[in-house]
This record gives structure tokens, C-alpha cells and sequence, in this order.
């Protein structure tokens, strides 16, 4: 268990095999075990540097994306989450930025016929 933001929840990390520099964590109710959060991050340790100056003043920069699913309606038995918010972050000593999107849900559909061509890529 883990508490974010106040909340006790499970949580379960993934280590990928392709990447050490990756951290995933996935968090979950503890008593829906809805998934309500996730968080990625990706170490960058720098590049080399033209010269000892340069390459004293270099560190690892981060990027870190948030996910977090809220506001849970029952639709047809399934229960959905109508608000999500992202949330990437670059962390760096030259040039960090953080920036935000919420999306809110506002109709759920299920079975619904899909003509072929909404999954052409163009």
C-alpha cells in the first residue's frame, strides 16, 4: 500500500526488461480496485560533453507522466471513469516545463458498429 495524495492505495510497480532507466507504477482502490492512477518515469542520464567544463555542470534529467482516472459512473454494469487527467513533467537543470490536460467524459456507448475506415491511419 501507498498513500498518495492522502489516499491509501495498492500499488504495484513494473520494471521493464528492455529498459532499467524506467520506473511504472500503477495504483489501485483499496476496496474497488479500480484503477485510479498511474505514474512513468524515465531517468536521462546526458549525453557526453565537448569539454571538462561542460560535462561538470551536466545532470540526469527526468521525464515523469501522470495519469489520473476520477469521477467512476456505472454504465450497462461496467464502471467507467469520466475524468482523466495527464500530467507530463520534464525535469531538468537547463529548461523544465510541466504541462496539464483534463479531459472529461460526457456519453458511453458500448457495442457500437464501427465503420472500417475509423481505423485507417493516415
Amino acid at each position: 500500500m501507498r498513500d498518495f495524495a492522502g489516499r491509501q492505495l495498492h500499488e504495484v510497480r513494473i520494471q521493464p526488461r528492455s529498459s532499467g532507466n524506467w520506473d511504472i507504477f500503477l495504483y489501485f482502490e483499496l476496496d474497488t480496485f479500480r484503477h485510479v492512477l498511474s505514474l512513468y518515469q524515465l531517468k536521462v542520464q546526458p549525453f557526453l560533453a565537448r569539454n571538462i567544463d561542460e560535462s561538470a555542470r551536466q545532470a540526469d534529467s527526468y521525464w515523469r507522466l501522470r495519469e489520473e482516472f476520477a469521477d467512476f459512473q456505472t454504465s450497462e454494469g461496467v464502471s467507467v471513469p469520466h475524468a482523466y487527467k495527464l500530467v507530463l513533467t520534464y525535469d531538468s537543470s537547463d529548461r523544465p516545463f510541466i504541462t496539464e490536460w483534463n479531459f472529461a467524459v460526457t456519453q458511453v456507448r458500448h457495442n457500437q458498429d464501427l465503420e472500417p475506415a475509423a481505423f485507417t491511419v493516415r
